[in-house]
């Protein structure tokens, strides 16, 4: 003789698994959307420290500019000899400056690599895009957050679980 549990086992076992199956679906969508976020921030910061790099070897061009003028002028007797070496002193610590920003480059864009698999990043013109009000963003977040969904979801197949255990303690057919 074979015995068949109660047939509301089978439907709530049936929501069990459809509630662990969304639970990870929306576990993947989870950490996908942490990794797209952390791509996001470190390509802005590579733009930015590009940026940065861009305007520090600029002004170390005139930094040096102007330790070549005070030279010339020192030379003629316009200016004194600490003030050259403030002038020269500017000029290296604006290419070192150049130097340490190259170097932060690199590293961000060795760290954006790690994100891409290993291809290699051209940054374009970067502009982000605008803001949205506060109310927004938390009505948009609490509907589509990947985190909250899992929740709901890990909740939902608890409850699943439950009436099947309710269901197992009925009498079998």
């Amino acid at each position: 003789s074979q015995e068949f549990d109660f047939p509301t086992a089978y439907i709530n076992r049936s929501r069990v698994a459809q509630s662990r199956t969304a639970t990870a679906w929306n576990n993947y969508a989870a950490l996908r959307s942490e990794i797209l976020l952390e791509a996001q921030m470190a390509y802005m910061e590579y733009v930015i420290t590009q940026q940065t790099l861009a305007l520090k070897e600029e002004q170390a061009e005139h930094s040096e500019r102007a330790a070549e003028i005070f030279a010339q002028m020192a030379k003629s007797g316009e200016v004194s000899l600490p003030d050259l070496s403030k002038a020269r002193h500017a000029a290296i610590s604006a290419r070192e400056a150049v130097v340490m920003t190259a170097l932060e480059l690199a590293d961000k864009g060795a760290s954006l690599r790690t994100l891409t698999g290993g291809q290699n990043i051209t940054p374009t013109d970067y502009t982000a895009s605008p803001v949205k009000s506060l109310d927004e963003m938390t009505t948009i977040y609490l509907a589509e957050a990947p985190t909250l969904q899992a929740a709901k979801s890990r909740l939902g197949a608890a409850s699943a679980e439950l009436k099947v255990e309710k269901s197992m303690a009925l009498p079998k057919f």
